[in-house]
């Protein structure tokens, strides 16, 4: 038994947590929370809160659940097919799965960094810099300033700081998941489109310090994708994919020139494409067509392997984008293959290695 006053202490706690005295420190919480990977119940009524400021852990066997709970904080379980949750995910008082929510942002506040934070083989500083490099910044004072404010941000910048040049892979685990954490800081890109064929760690990497979606195609030579899909990523095939009023249209692979994956006729991808009838009716079109393979006659090859679709043309011709981004085609093959080119009012853009272009919205958006 507690004495009187404790006792009324816990009955007056207790009705100030029934008012919702306290939820204004709570950033997170979640209300009967099930998911399911198909007939896998996976995560089993979760009920918790999480304080805005605090550091909360989750300790468990492999396999029990913390990264698929994790990944229900920022929805990036509606990247994996057959996935099922039921009951409340809050944050900041919201409710996450409610439609109309902006996915996008809700990724952009609630940040991942993965377990495996796969630096690249270049020194500490050139993996923070490396992004807003490829982002157009080139003045040493502010690539200094970025990665110095990055690495502080990570926790980790009294560790290096008289070693930046020495190489990132010969740091620690730990540290290695600091500087993937760094990187996420000094992030700058609001979109980068991918037009296939790239390794699935090198699009996990962009992934971690882009602040808008990564989102990709399929090409020719995409086989590690089925075993091991870039993670954070977000997979456009067949889909009109909306970003702030951007619609993004993807259809990846290349022409059929072998039994290979990821190749169609012209007969095949015309049926890809009829199948996408109703979001293109409810979007009214699109304003990006995102694809792996060039459109017939437009910076296409004569060869089976590059050659282009004419059902592509067709798209162009019926919903006359603002762009049109391929890759597959290198600028250096010759045959006289250009960067950019208009097609009617559509801008074609080569994909090759990487460009960056800004939308007339003012959204940077990189594309690989």
């Amino acid at each position: 038994m507690f004495p009187n006053s404790i006792n009324r202490r816990i009955t007056q706690t207790q009705q100030r947590l029934q008012n919702g005295e306290f939820m204004s420190n709570i950033k997170i919480s979640t209300k009967n929370l099930d998911l399911y990977y198909g007939e896998n119940h996976a995560l089993k009524n979760i009920n918790m809160n999480i304080k805005a400021g605090a550091i909360t852990a989750f300790i468990g066997p492999s396999g029990c659940g913390k990264s698929t709970f994790l990944k229900t904080l920022n929805r990036m379980n509606d990247l994996v097919p057959g996935v099922k949750i039921t009951g409340e995910v809050r944050y900041r008082g919201g409710d996450i799965y409610a439609p109309g929510t902006d996915v996008c942002r809700l990724r952009r506040e609630i940040g991942m960094v993965f377990q495996k934070p796969n630096p690249f083989p270049m020194s500490i500083y050139d993996n923070i810099a490396y992004g807003p490099r490829t982002h157009g910044i080139r003045s040493k004072a502010r690539l200094d300033e970025l990665v110095e404010r990055s690495l502080r941000g990570a926790a980790i910048w009294d560790e290096v700081k008289d070693r930046l040049k020495a190489p990132a892979l010969g740091l620690s685990g730990g540290q290695q998941q600091r500087v993937a954490i760094a990187r996420a800081i000094a992030k700058d890109v609001d979109l980068i489109l991918s037009c296939g064929d790239l390794n699935p760690k090198y699009l996990s990497f962009l992934a971690t310090f882009c602040k808008g979606p990564v989102l990709y195609v399929h090409g020719n030579h995409d086989d590690r994708y089925e075993k091991t899909p870039p993670e954070g990523c977000i997979c456009i095939e067949d889909k009109i994919y909306e970003y702030k009023g951007i619609r993004i249209m993807g259809l990846g692979g290349s022409y059929r020139y072998s039994s290979g994956i990821n190749q169609y006729t012209e007969r095949k991808m015309r049926n890809r494409i009829f199948k996408m009838w109703f979001p293109l009716w409810r979007k009214k079109g699109f304003d990006i067509l995102l694809t792996h393979a060039a459109a017939y006659g437009v910076d296409d090859a004569n060869d089976w392997a590059h050659m282009g679709f004419e059902c592509f043309v067709k798209l162009l011709d019926i919903y006359r984008p603002k762009y049109y981004i391929h890759g597959h085609i290198h600028l250096n093959y010759g045959g006289g293959h250009t960067r950019r080119q208009q097609y009617g009012e559509t801008e074609i853009i080569n994909g090759y290695q990487f460009h960056k272009f800004e939308y007339e919205t003012g959204k940077e958006i990189k594309m690989l």
